[in-house]
């Protein structure tokens, strides 16, 4: 049996102050395009040629903003 592990990683930084409000809007986007890639890894397994027997929750660990306005 194989077995496929990786990791995602978002950091990036924008020249464009960030209030509370669009960082929890882009928060619930990034929250759902995860719950997405599930059935997107299934789809891509299948399209590889081999099935996925069982997936681990894909899971956003934590997302974090630095609302420094400098």
């Amino acid at each position: 049996m194989a077995r496929i592990t990786g990791t995602l990683s978002i950091d990036f930084d924008t020249d464009k102050s960030i209030t509370e409000e669009q960082y929890n809007t882009f928060k619930e986007k990034i929250n759902k395009m995860v719950q997405d890639w599930e059935m997107m890894v299934y789809d891509a397994a299948n399209e590889s040629g081999f099935e996925a027997d069982s997936i681990g929750p894909i899971v956003l660990d934590e997302l974090e903003c630095d609302f420094d306005n400098e």
